[in-house]
């Protein structure tokens, strides 16, 4: 580290202001002290924050950041962020500032951020997708279902998208599969890069399995689902891009079964009709490929 004489510093500016050691006002006192302080600083500054190359006269290399210099005496560098090397002076035989180098080096060892891929505003588009419809049971309680879907469908630009959708759903109490088949029309608020979307599906619901299938001459017919909501996407690959989505879906069915019906303290058989209503929270996440 520099040593900083400032007795001497002092002598030396107050002659060449011109003062003399009697008449020298307060203020000048103070604007050397301050001076001071701040050249010292910077020479500190400058030295905790140098990476150096140290050349020896035997031909050995050394790099280390620097930790104190003294003129005519030794340079300790520290090496491996850990250990602390003094050079004599006498064994250098040059010293360079690498602070650049250093940089490029730590860049180079960073991963490059894979960076976006622009999307296709026209042609034509298939998409996959699996998701969480969450909501309530008929008996009130929280329940989480499951569901796969598959797309294909045109771009027209990049607010205008439109596909035909083809999914097979689970549904608990009442326990139905369900295979939906629609359309779904969304668009990106932006043109490229990661962007908010929105989108609407509908279409109708087509009952695969059902606990209606074990009633007595059940019938189960199926109905039109509704599936609003937003989402967000990316892409950094040539033909593939991601998707989340948060929508809001509603699906309906209509079910006959013979049964019981309780009168009086006593049951008699009658023609039971339900209709029944599923308000879904729908999560997915799925892949677009253009």
């Amino acid at each position: 580290m520099f040593f900083i004489n400032y007795a001497e510093m002092y002598s030396k500016l107050t002659k060449f202001l011109c003062f003399s050691d009697r008449v020298t006002s307060p203020l000048s006192h103070i604007l050397l002290i301050l001076f001071s302080l701040g050249f010292s600083a910077n020479c500190i500054g400058q030295e905790a924050h140098n990476y150096a190359r140290v050349e020896l006269k035997s031909g050995i290399v050394i790099e280390g950041k620097v930790v104190k210099i003294e003129y005519q005496k030794q340079v300790d560098l520290l090496i491996n962020q850990t250990d602390t090397m003094e050079v004599p002076w006498d064994d250098i035989a040059s010293l360079n500032f690498i602070d650049k180098e250093i940089k490029k080096r730590a860049e180079q060892l960073v991963k490059p951020r894979k960076p976006n891929v622009p999307f296709s505003n026209s042609g034509n588009y298939f998409q996959f997708d699996f998701g969480i419809p969450l909501g309530r049971d008929y008996w009130g309680d929280l329940v989480a279902g499951g569901a796969v879907s598959i797309g294909y469908g045109k771009t027209f630009n990049y607010q205008h998208n439109l596909g035909v959708t083809l999914g097979y759903e689970g549904y608990l109490w009442p326990d139905i599969t369900v295979l939906p088949v629609g359309l779904e029309y969304f668009g990106r608020l932006k043109e490229q890069d990661r962007s908010w979307f929105y989108f609407f599906g509908t279409g109708y619901g087509f009952p695969h399995v059902s606990e209606y299938d074990w009633n007595d001459n059940s019938k189960l017919t199926g109905g039109m689902f509704f599936n609003p909501g937003f989402g967000i996407t990316n892409k950094r690959h040539a033909i593939r891009s991601w998707y989340l989505k948060f929508g809001y879906k509603y699906q309906s069915f209509k079910s006959e079964y013979d049964g019981y019906v309780w009168e009086f303290q006593s049951q008699r058989p009658a023609r039971i009709k339900e209709n029944i209503f599923y308000h879904r929270v729908d999560i997915r996440l799925g892949f677009r490929f253009d």
